[in-house]
């Protein structure tokens, strides 16, 4: 944030909705960009907002990791934080560097061996599999090909992270994984 928007620690978002930061497969950040459309959507087709912010083709991306961040966090505004990584190397774990609350992949793993054991052997297809957790990290809902009413509300969403291609690997299946983080105190009604 300083080295790139070092006007949204003082400043504040001045209109704008999120921040966004391209990360190469070497972990460098080679593209940032404020956004100001008013939905965030991945995954949308190459016309869709965050492909077209991102500068990246669609199929080189191979995470999104979206973290929102109180007034008083990261400025004296609300800010959302869109890390793109890209290519096959930014499928690696940055342990050192992980962001606040991003999850790693042996977490997705482990909850795709509990939730969706048949995946191992049989894989997932190619719709995605969805995983709402609390603000402790523990699943209270998840679903395979999540519909739109499966959504949780944007104002109970603490962070969200997309894995595409072969970053979530279980079994000799890449399964593509959407991982939805909520603030505390948020509820969802658990499934069974």
């Amino acid at each position: 944030m300083q080295r790139y928007f070092p006007q949204v620690l003082t400043a504040g978002m001045r209109g704008d909705l999120y921040l966004m930061f391209v990360e190469d497969p070497a972990g460098h950040v080679v593209h940032t960009a404020r956004g100001k459309g008013g939905t965030l959507r991945y995954g949308q087709g190459t016309g869709s907002e965050l492909d077209a912010n991102a500068g990246v083709a669609p199929e080189r991306i191979s995470s999104v990791n979206v973290s929102r961040h109180r007034a008083g966090e990261l400025g004296p505004d609300s800010v959302t934080v869109v890390w793109v990584r890209t290519g096959a190397q930014a499928a690696q774990p940055r342990a050192a560097t992980a962001a606040a609350g991003e999850v790693q992949v042996r977490q997705v793993v482990a909850a795709i061996d509990r939730y969706f054991p048949s995946v191992r052997t049989q894989g997932a297809g190619s719709d995605p599999l969805m995983f709402v957790v609390d603000s402790r990290g523990n699943v209270v809902s998840h679903t395979a090909a999540p519909r739109q009413d499966d959504a949780v509300r944007s104002e109970d969403i603490q962070g969200v992270q997309v894995f595409k291609g072969s970053r979530v690997q279980v079994g000799s299946h890449a399964v593509q994984v959407i991982w939805v983080t909520l603030k505390e105190g948020a509820r969802v009604t658990p499934t069974a």
